[in-house]
């Protein structure tokens, strides 16, 4: 009988913006059993709207995205890994 099995819900660390299949996993699994699972990890915005919030905070935008468009054409799909690191 393992932790998970015995509590009444699960709140997590992580977010969605970067787990959204592991935290729809969670909710799917305790949702059997009408428990909830609440991700409480740094609030993102998704798809168009991150990308668009990204490019206005960073002073260097137009070069990264030539860059990440220089290597899309190069080297294809899934050729690079892209982390954006945001300073507080």
């Amino acid at each position: 009988y393992s932790v998970f099995e015995a509590a009444d819900g699960m709140i997590t660390s992580s977010s969605e913006f970067f787990e959204p299949e592991s935290i729809a996993g969670a909710r799917k699994w305790f949702g059997e059993d009408n428990r909830a699972v609440y991700a409480c990890g740094p609030l993102m915005p998704l798809g168009q709207a991150a990308l668009e919030a990204e490019k206005k905070q960073s002073p260097v935008a137009a070069q990264i995205d030539e860059f990440l468009k220089k290597i899309l054409k190069q080297h294809g799909q899934h050729s690079l890994i892209y982390v954006s690191m945001q300073s507080t």
